[in-house]
C-alpha cells in the first residue's frame, strides 16, 4: 500500500511513500484543494482508472475545527491508496485510519485542539512510524477490480453513506457506478432511508390524493367561472335590454304626459267657452224681461209683442251638452291618468333596483304632475257641478218670475169696452189710479228680480 499525508499548516505541504505514482499522488493532493466538507470529519473512499490500472484510496479527511500556524481555517488528510484491489470492509479502514491520527498525528503534527505545531511535514522519522502503524494494523477483506467498475473522470460529492452501512454490497454497487462515495458517522442509514423512503411515498401519494382533489375542484371552480362568466353576460344584456324598454316607456309617459296637459287645457277651454255660454244665455234672459219692463213703463202691453214670451227650454239642450262634454272630457282625463300611473308603476316594479333608482326621481316628479293634474281636474270637476247648481237656481227662479210676468201681464190686459160697460167715470178714475199702483208695484217686483238674478 502507498500513503499520503496532506494538509496546509502554513502553505500546501505533502509526503508520500517512496513507491507511489508521483504524477497520481499530486492528482490526489490537488483534488482536495477546492473540496468543501459538510462533517468535520469524513472518509472518502474513491476508485480510479490510472494509466489502465485500477487503484482505490481511502483519504481520511479533517476540517472545520483545524487550525494553521498562521491561526487560519485548514486541512488535514491520510490518503491508503491500493492498486489491483479495493476493501470490503469500509468500517475497518476508517476506525483504522482514525486510530493513527489519535496515535501519530496528533501531538506530532496538530495539538489536541486540533491546531498545526509543525510548518510542514519533513519530518521523516514522524513520517516513518505514522507508516509502520498503518502497515502493521492493517487487516482487511480484498477484492480484485473487475469490469464492472466505471472509470469516472469528474468526481461528484452527492453520495453521502453512512459508517453502518459502509460494508454491505449496496455501497460496493454504488461505487462501481459513481466513483466516489462519502462515508460520515451521521449520514442516514440505510433503514432510516427506507423509513424515510416509505414516508416520502405516503407524503408522495397523499400530495398526489391532494393534487388530484384540487385538481377536480379546479375544474369544477372553472365550470362554476364559465358558468357565472355566462351568467353575467346575458344579465347584461338582459340589464342593457331594459334599460331601453325603460327608456322607451319613459318616452311614452312623456309623450302621454303632454297628451293629458293638452287636453286638460282643450278642457279648460271647453269650461270657458262654456262659462261664456252661460253667461250669454244669463243675459239673453235678462234682456226680454228688460226690455218688457220698459214696455210696461211706457203704456205698451207685452201681449203685443212676440218677444215676451220667454222660454228656458230652449237653452236646455245646449246648456246639457256642454254639461255632458264636460264631465266626460274630466272623467276620460282621470280614467287615463290612472291607467298611465298603474302601468308606470308596475312597469317600475319589475326593473332592476340600480335602474330603477335613477328612474325613480323621473317617476316622482311625473306622478307630481299626474297629482297635480287630478287635483285641477277634482276642482274642474266641482266647479262645473256649482254651476250647474247655479244654472239649475237661476233657471228656477226664472221660471218662477216669468210666472209672476204672466200673471201681471194678465192683470193688465183687461180690455177698455169691458171697463166702459160696468164702471163710471169715477170708478174709472179709481181704476186708473189702481192700475197705476199695479204698474208700480210691478215695476218694482222686476227690478227686484232683476238684482236677484245679477247676484
Amino acid at each position: 500500500m502507498d500513503i499520503i499525508i496532506h494538509g496546509k499548516p502554513v502553505d500546501t505541504s505533502e509526503r508520500c511513500t517512496a513507491g507511489i505514482n508521483k504524477t497520481l499522488a499530486q492528482d490526489i493532493i490537488s483534488g482536495f484543494f477546492g473540496y468543501t466538507a459538510k462533517e468535520s470529519e469524513e472518509l472518502i473512499v474513491d476508485v480510479r482508472n490510472w494509466d489502465g490500472t485500477w487503484v482505490s484510496v481511502y483519504t481520511l479527511f479533517l476540517s472545520q475545527n483545524v487550525i494553521g500556524k498562521d491561526n487560519r481555517s485548514t486541512y488535514f488528510a491520510i490518503s491508503l491508496i491500493l492498486p489491483h484491489r479495493y476493501c470490503c470492509v469500509i468500517s475497518e479502514v476508517y476506525h483504522l485510519l482514525e486510530q493513527v491520527v489519535r496515535e501519530q498525528v496528533l501531538g506530532v503534527y496538530l495539538n489536541n485542539n486540533l491546531k498545526y505545531i509543525v510548518s510542514n511535514f519533513e519530518d521523516t522519522a514522524a513520517f516513518d512510524r505514522l507508516c509502520s502503524k498503518l502497515q502493521a494494523s492493517y487487516v482487511n477483506l480484498e477484492k480484485d477490480f473487475d469490469r464492472s467498475f466505471r472509470p469516472q473522470t469528474i468526481f461528484s460529492n452527492d453520495n453521502y453513506c453512512s459508517i453502518y452501512d459502509c460494508d454491505s454490497l449496496a455501497f460496493v454497487n454504488l461505487l462501481k457506478n459513481k466513483g466516489r462515495v462519502i462515508v460520515t458517522e451521521n449520514a442516514q442509514t440505510k433503514d432510516a432511508l427506507a423509513a424515510q423512503s416509505a414516508q416520502f411515498y405516503q407524503e408522495a401519494q397523499l400530495a398526489k390524493a391532494e393534487l388530484s382533489s384540487k385538481t377536480a375542484k379546479i375544474a369544477e371552480l372553472e365550470e362554476k367561472n364559465s358558468q357565472l362568466e355566462e351568467a353575467g353576460r346575458k344579465e347584461s344584456q338582459t340589464k342593457k335590454n331594459k334599460v331601453k324598454e325603460l327608456e322607451g316607456q319613459i318616452k311614452t309617459l312623456q309623450a302621454e304626459n303632454q297628451k293629458v296637459s293638452n287636453r286638460l287645457s282643450e278642457s279648460q277651454q271647453a269650461l270657458k267657452d262654456f262659462r261664456g255660454n252661460v253667461a250669454e244665455a244669463i243675459q239673453s234672459i235678462n234682456l226680454p224681461n228688460q226690455k218688457t219692463i220698459e214696455q210696461m213703463d211706457e203704456g205698451v202691453t207685452p201681449a203685443s209683442k212676440k218677444t215676451t214670451s220667454f222660454s228656458v227650454v230652449e237653452y236646455l239642450p245646449a246648456v246639457n251638452t256642454l254639461l255632458i262634454m264636460g264631465v266626460l272630457v274630466v272623467l276620460f282625463l282621470m280614467i287615463f291618468m290612472g291607467k298611465s300611473f298603474g302601468k308606470a308603476e308596475q312597469q317600475g316594479n319589475d326593473s332592476e333596483a340600480a335602474l330603477v333608482d335613477s328612474l325613480n326621481d323621473e317617476l316622482d316628479h311625473k306622478d307630481f304632475e299626474i297629482a297635480a293634474l287630478r287635483e285641477s281636474n277634482e276642482k274642474l270637476v266641482q266647479t262645473l257641478e256649482q254651476y250647474k247648481a247655479d244654472l239649475d237656481n237661476t233657471m228656477n227662479l226664472l221660471q218662477e218670475k216669468s210666472k209672476q210676468f204672466s200673471t201681471l201681464n194678465s192683470a193688465s190686459q183687461i180690455s177698455p169696452q169691458v171697463k166702459a160697460g160696468q164702471k163710471t167715470d169715477t170708478k174709472k178714475d179709481s181704476k186708473k189710479d189702481s192700475k197705476t199702483d199695479s204698474r208700480k208695484e210691478s215695476v218694482s217686483e222686476t227690478n227686484n228680480t232683476q238684482k236677484e238674478t245679477k247676484q
